[in-house]
């Protein structure tokens, strides 16, 4: 997903997961529209069931390259997935 595509953001079938760190949203914070989990958290908001299977699920990270890490764990886990390209510096 471009930077762009954020003006048109569909609610109903995509859900943005900021995996950015606590210290790392203090720095920049987060979009308003997106949900944030650290990454280091995935793992546990995915085993309770927070997240739900019937949205692509769009991860954004500082950069974009930790997303790649957490979509394919995702992806292991039947979520489809999508990232914000460039992550929170292109914004």
């Amino acid at each position: 997903m471009k930077k762009e595509d954020l003006a048109s953001f569909d609610h109903d079938k995509f859900l943005l997961v900021d995996i950015r760190e606590d210290d790392e949203v203090r720095m920049l914070p987060s979009i308003a529209q997106a949900v944030h989990i650290p990454m280091s958290q995935l793992p546990a908001v995915l085993a309770a069931g927070q997240i739900p299977h019937d949205k692509t699920i769009v991860t954004i990270c500082m950069s974009g390259g930790r997303c790649h890490t957490a979509n394919a764990w995702l992806e292991q886990n039947g979520f489809h997935t999508d990232l914000l390209e460039g992550g929170m510096v292109e914004l």
